[in-house]
């Protein structure tokens, strides 16, 4: 019997941050997570929750707490499920992720077979964020005997909920006959939407339910065609979109994962891989400076401007020896969640342990107010 080599000992560390002091009102979550070069990190993520009251944002009584893992909406069949919530628990994220949740609903009720919906993120005159999405009723694929597959018109509705299950793609199985286990097929883009399906198995006297979400101006015209992933919500972090960042699982990753207790990122790990929204609803870390506008998306409006509340959120940091710094956070999440009608915004304290910070207070007000803040204006 062949010894068992020695693993290469890198023991996680114990957290240095023993205590914060929020004074923002604002929920926060502590946790520590690893970087790159297995270097660990002590993080504070802090949300606030905003109620949409018209064209105003108004601070929730009841504020949402930091949400510390991915939940799906079929837990059972993870791999094949959109997310019901994303994780807040990162170590970190290089720009601002912008995505929205939720059910896009028609102003009065008003009923129809498609419409276009959609948002903006603007810093004064500059677009940051811009994504639009075609929408449509309920439809469904039929078979006939002349033309194959067909996808019918639309029924008419004032709800759509923006779901990547409602997109097009999907998932099925095989059956293998040698092993008797099952063999799955996804779309490239999207596992889990309408429209993907084994066309040698599937019964032609039943329709198929279709995807009610499109690109404006680029229509999905037969099952199994190649389309890009479509959506603004959320992406579950095995989704090709996130892993192509995730850097390459080679033989020399293998040989320092059986060799190492706690194994470090591939080389080319990048960490752009953290973001869970789609890559062009992500942009520069905000300051709250911004407008955000929506398109055919709430009951109440169908277009609404949201001025964000203009609040910075800073800390000041003090180590063992009661040295204390002002130490800034990264609003790096704004998430829209269209069923509750509130804006979620979330910031990120990073504090490496070379920082040896041990307590951490927690401030929010305007920007001009924050000792040692800086905006981008009066940066540049």
């Amino acid at each position: 019997m062949q010894p068992v080599a020695d693993k290469t000992r890198r023991p996680i560390p114990p957290r240095l941050l023993e205590r914060i002091r929020n004074f923002t009102g604002f929920a926060h979550l502590q946790f520590m997570k690893m970087g790159k070069g297995v270097e660990f990190f002590d993080v504070v993520a802090l949300k606030a929750t905003y109620d949409i009251v018209g064209d105003a944002l108004v601070l929730a009584a009841t504020q949402r707490r930091v949400e510390p893992s991915d939940r799906y909406w079929s837990e059972d069949d993870a791999e094949r499920s959109s997310l019901r919530v994303a994780g807040d628990a990162v170590v970190t994220k290089p720009a601002c992720d912008v995505y929205v949740t939720g059910t896009a609903r028609l102003a009065g009720g008003e009923k129809r077979k498609r419409w276009t919906a959609g948002l903006r993120l603007m810093e004064g005159r500059r677009k940051l964020v811009e994504c639009s999405l075609e929408l449509t009723g309920p439809r469904v694929w039929t078979h006939g005997l002349v033309g194959g597959w067909t996808l019918s018109d639309p029924v008419p509705t004032n709800a759509v909920e923006l779901r990547y299950e409602n997109a097009f793609g999907g998932s099925y199985a095989r059956i293998d006959r040698r092993t008797k286990e099952a063999q799955w097929f996804s779309h490239a883009s999207n596992p889990c939407g309408a429209g993907f399906v084994d066309l040698d198995a599937v019964d032609k006297g039943r329709p198929l339910r279709a995807h009610q979400i499109e690109i404006p101006g680029q229509s999905v015209r037969t099952l199994n065609q190649a389309y890009p992933l479509t959506g603004i919500g959320p992406m579950p972090r095995f989704w090709p979109t996130r892993t192509r960042y995730g850097g390459s699982y080679d033989q020399k990753w293998i040989e320092q994962f059986v060799e190492s207790i706690v194994p470090d990122y591939p080389d080319d790990f990048d960490e752009r891989f953290f973001q869970a929204a789609p890559e062009s609803q992500v942009c520069p870390h905000l300051e709250t400076s911004e407008t955000l506008i929506l398109v055919n998306l709430l009951p109440g409006s169908g277009l609404a401007t949201l001025p964000l509340p203009h609040v910075g959120v800073a800390a000041f940091a003090s180590n063992a020896d009661n040295n204390e710094v002002a130490w800034p956070a990264n609003l790096d999440t704004l998430h829209l969640d269209l069923d509750a009608q509130q804006l979620m915004l979330t910031w990120r304290f990073v504090l490496p342990r070379a920082a040896d910070v041990r307590e951490l207070q927690v401030y929010a007000a305007p920007f001009s107010t924050i000792p040692g803040f800086k905006t981008r204006a009066s940066s540049s």
